[in-house]
């Protein structure tokens, strides 16, 4: 599962919406909208950051934004 899936679905779940998240994080809004749409990923303070909060293994979070470069780099791929 990319890291735009487990946002989404955390946000879905707790009830927040990326106003309140970027908040919490102290970051902007327009950043966390790229998370949605896999056009970038937290940092690595970020991602702890967000294991803290919602209780997802750090691991776990890393894995996630490895396969959303993946699936970047796939489609960027498939658009040649």
């Amino acid at each position: 599962m990319t890291f735009s899936r487990i946002l989404k679905a955390v946000c879905r779940e707790y009830g927040i919406d990326r106003h309140a998240l970027h908040h919490k994080l102290s970051v902007s809004e327009a950043e966390i909208k790229a998370w949605e749409e896999g056009r970038s990923f937290p940092d690595e303070r970020k991602l702890k950051d967000f294991s803290s909060m919602f209780a997802i293994p750090f691991p776990t979070l890393v894995k996630s934004c490895q396969e959303g470069v993946k699936d970047s780099e796939d489609a960027e791929e498939m658009e040649r």
